[in-house]
């Protein structure tokens, strides 16, 4: 397969007809293939920083554990119904959403094909982390807007649907705190309010 791994990742790859790493750069999305047991036979960089350190998504034993019993079962349950449709010759693709231990939806998974890896059955698997602090867009928006990096962070709250309340939580600020980083933002990108500033970051995700 063509392209090297990046640091971080297994050095053998499985065979696909698009190289995970190209693809999760383009995706912006971790890329990690599992057999049935959870065990992990490829993850790229991404996806290793994702479940490093303190998370709800993390390894453990070479597996891949869920902080949450009854999301881990949701998910052993996916991964079965994968390879049940596989065995029939049924397309199959489902998302399942994580949350971290506040309840808020953190990471979303997605299983994007069953394929057979070093001579087993497996899933590869795409991961979304939402709360992602290093986004592309963030910076984008600090570069093109010249914000801070708190109305930066708000920003790219807010261009992913969050109400200011939700946005508020999420940074640890108090509400008022965060309306004034938003006044601050209209100021700096000539918003007359939040319909044109969700508009104005709409348009500015396409040059991601």
């Amino acid at each position: 397969m063509a392209g090297n791994p990046e640091p971080g990742a297994v050095a053998d790859q499985p065979s696909f007809l698009v190289n995970p790493d190209d693809a999760s750069r383009l995706l912006r999305t971790g890329i990690m293939v599992i057999n049935q047991s959870c065990k992990i036979l490829y993850q790229n960089l991404c996806a290793t920083l994702m479940t490093a350190g303190e998370s709800v998504l993390t390894v453990r034993h070479g597996r891949l554990h869920i902080d949450r019993a009854s999301v881990q079962r949701s998910f052993e349950g996916l991964l079965r119904q994968a390879f049940l449709a596989q065995a029939a010759g049924e397309p199959y693709s489902e998302i399942i959403s994580i949350p971290d231990r506040s309840g808020a939806v953190r990471f979303a998974v997605r299983v994007v094909a069953v394929c057979s890896c070093y001579d087993q059955e497996a899933v590869l698997l795409s991961i979304v982390d939402l709360f992602a602090d290093t986004g592309s867009c963030r910076r984008t928006y600090s570069a093109v807007f010249r914000l801070s990096e708190r109305e930066a962070e708000l920003a790219e709250f807010f261009s992913k649907g969050y109400s200011l309340e939700e946005i508020a939580i999420h940074m640890g600020v108090a509400l008022n705190t965060a309306r004034v980083h938003l006044r601050r933002i209209f100021l700096k990108t000539n918003c007359s309010g939040q319909i044109a500033l969700m508009r104005l970051l709409s348009r500015l995700a396409l040059l991601e």
